[in-house]
């Protein structure tokens, strides 16, 4: 039964990789988190993985305020038998930050993402996965309307950048969304930032496209941002969901294949 349930996780991953069904991708990943539960306990880590990536995926369907929800659960799950400060604690906290980040609740995913990248910071390292995609969203929201933080956001973006440019090389994925999203930000504000938008945003699609391809969804997310900038459509938020993004790079993926109740492997 563990097997089967672990199947049926990871045929919910595989489907939400491929960009393809992601309300079916989510059942999948319901029904094997249901499972755990009854069968290891609500508590035990198959369970809490399934938990945190019932949340990721219905985020990734467009369904921000249930998944909200969900990871509002998981993450008081994961603190109780983990701790707060546990790195799977933080990464299901950082999801939740860039969750309310996407649905306009800046304020309070300024008070979580803070608490996030502080936790994340001293317990895993300033450079850790972790840490970086936490202080990545909570720029974001910083610059978000009516924060009144904009300048300090646009700040930390360029901070993580480089940081990420060093410990991961400039055309690793998680840089290249950090370049475009700096982009994006600057593009979004004063008409002076948009020479400087531009050049961020045409070194990132040609680094994206040889890096990725050009068929990837953050290649076209470049692209569409670069359009708007030059003035030929409308430009979206830094951190929004959009066509060619089926899911929030930013933000800490998925917990993958769960661990085996007998033995562990």
């Amino acid at each position: 039964e563990s097997l089967e349930l672990s199947a049926s996780h990871n045929l919910g991953l595989t489907l939400h990789d491929s960009g393809s069904q992601l309300d079916v991708a989510a059942s999948f990943v319901s029904k094997a988190s249901a499972g755990f539960e009854l069968r290891l306990g609500p508590d035990h880590p198959n369970t809490l993985k399934c938990l945190h990536n019932v949340a990721m995926l219905t985020a990734a369907a467009g369904s921000l305020q249930e998944a909200a929800g969900v990871y509002e659960g998981a993450l008081a799950a994961r603190s109780r038998a983990l701790g707060p400060e546990h790195p799977d604690t933080l990464k299901t906290s950082c999801n939740l930050g860039l969750t309310w980040h996407q649905l306009g609740e800046h304020a309070k995913a300024v008070e979580v993402l803070s608490a996030t990248e502080e936790s994340a910071r001293r317990v895993l390292g300033p450079s850790s996965p972790v840490r970086l995609a936490s202080a990545h969203n909570l720029a974001l929201s910083l610059a978000g309307e009516g924060v009144g933080r904009r300048r300090e956001g646009i700040e930390m973006l360029r901070a993580v950048w480089q940081s990420r440019r060093e410990a991961l090389g400039p055309t690793h994925r998680d840089t290249l969304q950090t370049c475009c999203d700096l982009g994006r930000t600057l593009a979004g504000g004063e008409a002076a930032h948009r020479t400087e938008a531009r050049a961020l945003l045409v070194t990132a699609l040609e680094e994206a496209k040889g890096a990725l391809g050009a068929a990837h969804a953050l290649p076209r997310r470049v692209e569409a941002a670069l359009r708007a900038v030059e003035g030929q459509a409308a430009l979206p938020g830094a951190g929004e969901l959009d066509e060619a993004e089926a899911e929030h790079w930013a933000a800490v993926q998925a917990d993958r294949r769960p661990r085996r109740a007998h033995p562990p492997c």
